[in-house]
């Protein structure tokens, strides 16, 4: 058998359906054999980072291992963004770079290059992934892609990366057995000293009045979705949730008491100060998620973790009063176990606090329910979000791009429909993954409709993808949010520079082009959205008919953010942050 047709079987053992790639000398074995194969599906994309985020994003709603095949030398290095995503967001992914022949490799070489468009990739990739590894005969395939699928998957999951020299992948080889398909992510049992642990965290939360679950990534990682939701309705404990996983409850639930975090939203940051016990599971606490500011966090609580790496809460300036490195699943079952004989019972005023904090989180800088005018006359980027994603729901799932107003619009203002996926590069938080994103997605779903939040200047960081929205037939309703310019940097030089607003805006040296031509250009269709009446019909239309939509949503190029982090200045001009209990604007009534 030819070695990369047994690479293809084995991709396919691993439960992977889709490859997103770009073509290229170094791959075209690769490739080809997973066509002929056929079980996996090869995505083409038009840029190798369009390539990687698509992968990410496949994996982390699929619940299953992404795949990335990149080519030689620029191939592996346009792909670096996309796994410096799924690194810092710990998505598994398997990186494949096809490299030159063997000989011609300069790994271990006192030398730049040695082969046509070589470069020793590993040498760069190794610190952003959980396993690197070079293919240097057909006896290290099996053991290889074998061991790289298992490290990826397991404890914090993460990419990996698998350099495989062109002259291996064409030679003859007797195949191993091939791999099982992958069933379930390998877990690690509860020891004594966790079931201890949890023994005293049940005691703790019977004491409670006020507690309170932060959510963070890791229940998604974990496949604990299903267990926090029954735990939270069986106890009546609400949910404040990181970037991560604002998607875990409807944005209906009364449980949910919305997203914390320095680009969250006032009433869930409020809770946080207001809990007596705070649980937090598969979050890392931050700076973005608790602030910077010197007070203490949660002081009033008592403040305990499920998580899985201790390292990075290490880092934290969170103080815990215990932290167990255990299963989130595993851990929710047991604490459901040992509270068997009574549900807990919080106080009444708890959930009249949390109805309050669900309140606040519609009223900021606007009120998003009132689908009314900025003072400018032009529409808000909030409120434009929200009654989009209002209306989509229950049809669409939902990403949002890394790029500043658009990204904190997102989080702040949509509407999550219960079993709707919220996904977005969170860690890298970078201009330009949106579209990516958004073909993995709709691909893992089997083509299913995404609604796709991106700034204007984001927009144009990837425009390829608007090829593979096309070529794929993606239904994605893609909302631009055209601010004429990068607002969320304009905000960091109106407040710290005088606004002197240098590469951000037409008049200091940027300008954003027209995108009717250029999105019919790619074969896709375009409105300019200009009135929240126009943006309520064409909602109402993409909801009972999901086809592919470009929005051009003209917004306020001044306006402000929903919530913001609030700043003291002194009187020689250093800043210092306030804690998160209350954001900019100050509204406590509101």
């Amino acid at each position: 058998m030819k070695a990369s047709d047994y690479f293809a079987q084995l991709m396919a053992g691993l439960g992977i359906r889709h490859a997103f790639g770009l073509q290229g000398g170094a791959v075209v074995h690769l490739f080809d054999s997973l066509e002929n194969q056929r079980e996996v599906s090869c995505i083409y994309m038009h840029h190798e980072e369009s390539a990687a985020l698509a992968a990410v994003a496949a994996a982390k709603v699929s619940k299953k291992p992404g795949l990335a095949i990149v080519t030689t030398g620029p191939g592996g290095t346009n792909a670096l963004t996309g796994l410096l995503a799924a690194w810092q967001d710990s998505v598994p992914v398997i990186f494949v770079s096809g490299q030159v022949r063997l000989d011609a490799t300069s790994y271990g070489k006192n030398v730049r290059q040695v082969g046509s468009q070589e470069f020793a990739i590993l040498d760069v990739v190794k610190p952003m992934t959980k396993y690197a590894a070079l293919i240097r005969s057909t006896a290290d395939i099996a053991r290889v892609f074998t061991e790289a699928a298992d490290i990826a998957r397991s404890g914090r999951p993460g990419p990996v990366w698998i350099d495989f020299p062109l002259d291996i992948q064409w030679q003859e080889m007797t195949p191993e057995p091939l791999l099982a398909p992958a069933a379930t992510r390998p877990v690690a049992p509860l020891s004594v000293g966790h079931e201890e642990q949890l023994g005293a965290l049940a005691a703790d939360l019977r004491r409670a009045r006020r507690p309170l679950v932060f959510a963070g990534h890791g229940v998604h990682l974990g496949d604990a979705e299903a267990a926090l939701i029954a735990f939270c309705g069986r106890h009546h404990v609400p949910v404040v949730t990181t970037w991560g996983a604002s998607d875990v409850l409807a944005s209906a639930h009364p449980l949910n008491g919305g997203v914390v975090g320095l680009s969250g939203q006032r009433g869930a940051n409020q809770l946080v100060f207001q809990c007596d016990l705070l649980l937090v599971l598969g979050a890392n606490l931050t700076s973005t998620q608790v602030g910077a500011s010197r007070r203490p966090y949660a002081a009033q609580a008592r403040r305990v973790a499920i998580t899985h790496d201790r390292d990075q809460l290490a880092v934290s300036t969170v103080t815990l009063d215990d932290h167990i490195e255990a299963d989130i699943g595993l851990s929710l079952a047991l604490l459901e176990r040992l509270l068997a004989d009574a549900p807990l019972a919080p106080e009444a005023a708890w959930a009249d606090a949390v109805a309050t904090a669900r309140a606040r989180n519609l009223k900021g800088s606007v009120d998003l329910e009132s689908f009314d005018y900025m003072p400018s006359g032009l529409m808000s980027s909030n409120i434009a979000v929200h009654l989009l994603s209002k209306y989509l729901q229950h049809t669409h799932h939902l990403v949002v791009d890394g790029g500043g107003t658009a990204l904190y619009a997102g989080f702040q203002s949509a509407v999550r429909g219960e079993g709707r996926r919220l996904v977005c590069s969170m860690g890298i938080s970078s201009m330009g993954t949106g579209l990516a994103e958004t073909v993995g997605v709709s691909l893992s779903f089997g083509r299913c409709p995404v609604l796709t939040v991106i700034g204007d200047g984001s927009f144009l960081m990837n425009i390829q993808d608007l090829a593979s929205l096309a070529q794929h037939r993606i239904p994605a309703a893609v909302a631009i949010i055209n601010n004429n310019g990068y607002l969320a940097i304009k905000h960091t030089q109106r407040d710290y520079l005088g606004a002197r607003y240098y590469g951000t805006q037409a008049e200091f040296g940027l300008t954003i082009p027209a995108f009717g031509a250029i999105v019919e250009g790619f074969g896709l269709r375009y409105r300019e959205i200009t009135t929240y009446y126009q943006l309520e019909a064409a909602a109402r239309e993409l909801a009972k008919n999901p086809a592919g939509l470009v929005l051009d949503i003209k917004v306020d190029p001044n306006q402000d953010t929903l919530f913001r982090q609030a700043v003291t200045f002194s009187a020689n001009g250093t800043s210092a942050p306030c804690d998160l209990s209350e954001m900019w604007p100050f509204s406590p009534s509101a």
